[in-house]
């Protein structure tokens, strides 16, 4: 306390008032210390479960004991520098809960003082037999991102995830770091094909879509209407995934305060988040926060009686596939024509189609010398993804490519 007796005696005529102090202040201090000693012996900090030696265990998470002093603050998993929940059962024993990976799960856990200095660590090896897994890019995306409500309410935001693997995920202590602030509780887990998210608010939420979809949290800070970088961490803090959405051209327009929320395209590819064209326009307004909002052709086809992909039930000479893919009905026979066009200036060609919405495909530019050899054009860019202002069951895409001094033919391939 030196230097802050110091500063005051210089602000108080005649001398050191609140110097003379610091030896009386150092000795309550002393004797306070002391009652703690005497009433609460010091304590090595120390993993206690299973006497401290490795052990092997089936349950995830797994609850792990130890013994500490009332110095500690924070328990850490070095791992990730994350705090832990802690619940101290006497005035030196504590408990708290990890999540276990199959196989070896080496854990360090650091005690930390209240001013952040680390005052002791201890380690052990736990094996697991469990068959969940811990997340990771091929098991896990961010299915859908509504990150700008309409109006002035931004409360009704959300994130979700879904998991696109044939095993349990567990996402236990799993957490953001760039984006929003949130860790999964202890104990989150997905099933295969689940999905969960997290909001903004819950109650802004569940007034908004109801209560059908599992909430995981409510995280702190909000999504950026003008797009950012988001960032998932593993427990370990290990980065998951990290990509920047946007609003403006080529992310879909309709998702930045018309109402819709951003949709992952063929989330079970796990696709790589950060192309703009692995994104659409939600299909409904507000999304689907919890279940699925893609429009596919065997979903679709159900409605027509189910028929084959190649016929053409109404005989105007598109297949059920081309009627699906190009927004017309397999029972109708309409005139069905794909929106094409192709314009030219400044040393670049645009191409623009148009398609249904909420298809679960990708639109491939592909261009060739001769007509017979196709390949995907290398320098082809989608730069706009909007919604039809004639027909909302339809979306415009319009992509652009560099001039060619040769003659050169094009044509869009859908891949699902």
């Amino acid at each position: 306390m030196q230097p802050w007796t110091t500063h005051l005696d210089a602000g108080v005529p005649g001398g050191n008032v609140f110097t003379d102090d610091l030896s009386y202040i150092n000795s309550r201090s002393n004797y306070i210390l002391s009652q703690i000693n005497s009433q609460v012996a010091s304590t090595n900090f120390a993993i206690t479960t299973n006497g401290g030696n490795n052990f092997t265990t089936s349950d995830s998470p797994v609850e792990l004991s130890g013994n500490g002093w009332l110095d500690i603050h924070e328990i850490r998993l070095a791992s990730s520098g994350k705090p832990l929940e802690i619940n101290w059962a006497s005035t030196n024993s504590w408990t708290l809960s990890l999540p276990l990976s199959p196989g070896a799960n080496p854990i360090i856990l650091e005690a930390y003082d209240r001013e952040g200095n680390l005052l002791d660590s201890d380690s052990i090896n736990i094996t697991s037999n469990a068959t969940s897994v811990f997340p990771n890019p091929s098991n896990l995306v961010i299915s859908e991102i509504y990150y700008n409500p309409p109006g002035q309410d931004e409360e009704s935001e959300y994130l979700e995830l879904m998991n696109i693997s044939d095993l349990e995920v567990d996402l236990s202590l799993s957490f953001f770091s760039a984006g929003i602030d949130f860790t999964f509780p202890v104990g989150t887990t997905l099933l295969p094909g689940a999905r969960t998210v997290i909001v903004r608010n819950q109650a802004a939420f569940e007034a908004t879509f109801g209560r059908s979809a599992s909430i995981a949290g409510a995280y702190v800070g909000g999504l950026n209407n003008g797009g950012e970088l988001l960032t998932l961490n593993g427990s370990d803090g290990i980065p998951i995934l990290s990509f920047s959405y946007g609003d403006s051209s080529p992310w879909p327009p309709e998702a930045d305060g018309d109402g819709y929320s951003l949709v992952l395209i063929a989330p079970e590819t796990a696709p790589n988040h950060d192309l703009a064209a692995q994104w659409q326009a939600s299909l409904t307004l507000g999304g689907s926060p919890g279940t699925t909002d893609t429009l596919t052709l065997a979903n679709w086809k159900v409605e027509y009686g189910n028929p084959a992909d190649d016929a053409d039930p109404d005989h105007d000479g598109w297949s059920v596939a081309e009627e699906f893919y190009f927004g017309g009905s397999p029972t109708t026979r309409d005139a069905l024509s794909p929106s094409f066009a192709l314009s030219s200036e400044l040393g670049t060609r645009t191409l623009t189609i148009a398609r249904r919405a909420g298809v679960e495909a990708q639109m491939v530019l592909e261009s060739s010398k001769d007509l017979i050899t196709w390949s995907a054009h290398p320098s082809a860019q989608l730069i706009s993804k909007t919604r039809s202002t004639t027909n909302s069951e339809l979306e415009i895409l319009s992509f652009s490519l560099p001039l060619e001094a040769d003659q050169e033919y094009y044509r869009f391939q859908i891949e699902e």
